[in-house]
């Protein structure tokens, strides 16, 4: 690199409207530097290291990047295209409004780094690590993530409907408002993640290790969630229609408040599970264990609860119509409480029953 070019960045100088494409970059350590308006395109930059700089308006586009490190580094209004990162490491970083299409990422890390209103359309990240990052209001239409690490990410608003998912493992993901629809994750592994307000319209994840999730607010329709476990996940407010849940463990789950229609919950483990105040039209609970469940101060019409277990399961006001083996149900539930007050009675501990 030309001594002229270190200097001023020595001195704290921006460098403005300059092709750098031709600087070796390779094995450099830059720190502080400020580009504005410049373009590096398809460099080999092997090794550098560059600490708190910032790219304001630049051109990035076709370069290969092996082993470098980028730390505190700042991209603002930028075009990022094409670019080939391979053993990389990028620690907080901070891309704001930038084009990053077609870029990928191999055997990478990436850490502690935010993205904000970027386009990363047909970006792939292949054996990539993610930890304690955020996107928000970023387009990642065409993408991969294959063999690639997610924990402790916040990702805000994005649509992930186009995106292929390949041995993904994300855990501790907050995934604000996001889009799923038409998305297979059976081959990904989701614990303690956080969908709040999320579309999964015609997903697919059936048999999913999907432990303590919650679903609370998200729009689910036509999904698959058969034989998957669920156990201590929130689907508090959601919308589930036509949805698919047969044979899942939903063991201590929470669905209060939440608008059930023409769903399929046969075979589920179900005990104590939370219904409060819950809309349910059609749907089957046939052979179910709901045991210790609570139904209470909902709405349930058209249900099936045929040879469903429902010993201890609290149906206080709920309100009714059509409903089948409810009422039946109903009545060995009143009695399997008198007889449990009875057994637990003091008389009869002291022989007076």
């Amino acid at each position: 690199m030309q001594k002229m070019l270190l200097d001023s960045i020595a001195l704290g100088e921006p460098i403005q409207d300059q092709d750098l494409s031709l600087e070796k970059w390779s094995g450099q350590k830059i720190k502080g530097a400020v580009f504005i308006n410049c373009t590096i395109e398809g460099a080999e930059i092997d090794g550098i290291a560059l600490d708190s700089c910032s790219f304001i308006k630049c051109k990035l586009i076709a370069n290969q990047w092996t082993n470098a490190e980028l730390k505190a580094c700042c991209f603002s209004e930028s075009s990022i295209e094409a670019n080939l990162w391979t053993n990389c490491q990028l620690q907080q970083a901070s891309l704001v409004k930038c084009q990053l299409p077609k870029n990928q990422f191999s055997n990478s890390k990436l850490f502690q780094s935010t993205l904000t209103d970027c386009n990363m359309d047909l970006v792939i990240f292949e054996q990539m690590q993610v930890n304690d990052s955020a996107m928000i209001s970023t387009s990642v239409a065409g993408g991969l993530l294959k063999s690639t690490s997610l924990d402790n990410v916040a990702i805000n608003e994005t649509d992930f409907s186009q995106v292929q998912f390949q041995a993904l493992k994300v855990s501790r993901g907050m995934f604000t408002k996001c889009n799923f629809s038409d998305k297979d994750l059976t081959s990904c592994e989701l614990t303690a993640c956080n969908f709040t307000g999320s579309i999964f319209n015609n997903a697919q994840l059936s048999k999913m290790p999907l432990q303590q999730c919650n679903f609370s607010q998200c729009q689910i329709e036509n999904a698959d969630f058969s034989q998957a476990k669920l156990t201590q996940s929130l689907f508090i407010s959601a919308q589930i229609t036509q949805s698919n849940f047969a044979n899942a463990d939903l063991s201590l789950c929470n669905f209060s408040k939440t608008e059930v229609k023409q769903a399929n919950f046969t075979e589920c483990q179900m005990e104590k599970t939370q219904w409060q105040q819950c809309s349910l039209f059609e749907v089957n609970f046939s052979d179910s264990n709901l045991t210790y469940a609570d139904l209470s101060n909902s709405q349930s019409e058209s249900c099936i609860f045929s040879r469903s277990k429902m010993t201890l399961a609290n149906l206080h006001n709920i309100k009714q119509q059509k409903n089948r083996a409810l009422n039946s149900a109903k009545r060995i539930v009143r009695m399997t409480n008198k007889i449990r007050k009875l057994i637990e009675s003091p008389f009869l501990k002291r022989g007076l029953l």
